[in-house]
């Protein structure tokens, strides 16, 4: 709509086209530059064998694909084995609330159980952390429930991956992006052996 402006100055670019892209591709220019605008190593390894990759960006309530070709030196997305899946931490999350409230509950712990409760979001996300937390006056460790709710939703990215692109061994990489990076690691890598953890 021509109303793109220049901070501090007076110029007014002519915006001459618009391309959307696919959030994730931002994942891809991070692991293919480096910080002085050079490519890094791995963009050239990828360049010199005309290469494809994939890049999962894992966010909180969904996980996007941009499956990336280089061809000729250009950049070409193949829209085909990319694309967005409602699936993400969150749903860790919520899996391992509702069990860590069920085993309160179990053990005595008062208003774990009923509609209205919750446990408090930080609380949670300590559990996700770190697999223990200190809640009522007593340390429990809840690592085997949250590695349960991880995987569980892990086994419905990967499967949502291969449902998508087909034989993910095929790509140069795998770059896993986004929260999710974290959160999953220990199941993704474990499927995939050309997957490569970004922050």
């Amino acid at each position: 709509q021509q109303n793109v402006e220049v901070v501090g100055s007076e110029a007014k670019p002519q915006v001459e086209s618009v391309r959307v892209c696919a959030e994730a591709l931002s994942a891809w220019f991070d692991w293919a530059m480096n910080d002085d605008g050079s490519m890094t190593m791995a963009y050239e390894e990828l360049h010199n064998m005309d290469g494809e990759m994939l890049v999962v960006d894992i966010g909180g309530s969904t996980t996007d694909l941009a499956s990336l070709g280089l061809v000729g030196g250009e950049l070409l997305i193949n829209q085909h084995k990319s694309g967005t899946e409602t699936v993400g931490v969150l749903d860790s999350l919520t899996k391992l609330e509702e069990t860590v409230r069920a085993r309160m509950a179990s053990e005595g712990v008062q208003g774990m159980s009923g509609h209205g409760s919750k446990l408090p979001q930080k609380l949670l996300e300590m559990v996700m952390q770190k697999g223990t937390c200190s809640y009522n006056g007593r340390e429990w460790s809840f690592i085997a429930e949250r590695d349960m709710a991880c995987k569980g939703v892990a086994e419905r990215i990967v499967s949502y991956i291969k449902s998508t692109v087909g034989n993910p061994g095929e790509y140069y990489a795998i770059l896993v992006v986004g929260g999710g990076a974290i959160v999953f690691r220990k199941w993704i890598e474990a499927m995939f052996h050309n997957a490569v953890f970004g922050d």
